[in-house]
């Protein structure tokens, strides 16, 4: 992805979230029965793709990257965490 530009980089941002966003907001059941680790994963690579392609100039959106990049991770680990204590 070279010479991307920042509406891209800001879509692939809010794209993310929103990921995050929706597969957060039902029951405690729901969260623990979909797939929400490996797909939010792929939406981390996305970020962690695009992070470095961020000019410094977008200093907004070069944090707000990084601040999805490890709130996403954080959900990973919570939804990795549920299903270790289902399976045991």
């Amino acid at each position: 992805m070279s010479n991307i530009k920042i509406s891209e980089i800001r879509e692939v941002i809010d794209t993310a979230l929103w990921a995050q966003d929706w597969y957060t907001g039902g029951t405690s059941e729901e969260f623990r029965r979909q797939q929400v680790g490996p797909a939010l994963q792929k939406h981390v690579e996305a970020l962690k793709a695009i992070h470095p392609q961020i000019k410094e100039r977008f200093a907004r959106d070069l944090q707000r990257c990084t601040d999805a990049i490890e709130s996403l991770n954080r959900t990973i680990d919570r939804w990795n965490s549920i299903q270790l204590k289902v399976a045991a």
